[in-house]
């Protein structure tokens, strides 16, 4: 009878626990467009458009192990598979991502993939006008107010 009761308790205790789950590793799509301009605002150069696909462990502990991210379209980038690859992961430190092989037209083994069209992301035109208050572009003694313009078109 004591066992029966026993028994009876250690299952009350085990329906009032809640099963601890650790959360699944999130992945992440990062893209970057580098530019270099003149002073006149004109570009400087060639546009570099990348994009990368990462992963990151939901802790410190954690290795995972043949990892495969889907991606949704590669429509408008020079990638060859929707799939994603890394046989190991790991966040040492919390936030740490880790870079996924994708497959382009360069290599099967790229840890980034080109973005080939522009007008996806088009390119920036900057320009900067400033004046002082009391006329004209020059800095006076004790006596300075000055308002910038930034503008950025991207149309």
């Amino acid at each position: 009878m004591k066992s029966g009761i026993l028994i009876a308790f250690i299952l009350f205790v085990l329906l009032l626990t809640e099963p601890v789950m650790a959360a699944g590793p999130t992945a992440y799509l990062r893209e970057e467009v580098n530019a270099y301009y003149f002073p006149n605002g004109s570009a400087a150069g060639n546009l570099t458009r990348r994009g990368y696909v990462e992963v990151a462990v939901p802790n410190t502990q954690d290795v995972l192990q043949y990892l495969r991210t889907t991606l949704s379209s590669t429509t408008d980038t020079n990638l060859q598979s929707t799939t994603g690859y890394k046989d190991v992961a790991a966040s040492p430190n919390t936030g740490d991502r880790t870079l996924m092989y994708l497959s382009t037209t360069d290599s099967s083994k790229d840890l980034s993939y080109n973005i080939t069209n522009e007008t996806i992301v088009p390119i920036l035109i900057i320009s900067m006008s400033y004046g002082n208050t009391q006329g004209g572009q020059d800095l006076f003694f004790n006596m300075n107010t000055v308002h910038f313009n930034i503008t950025l078109d991207a149309s």
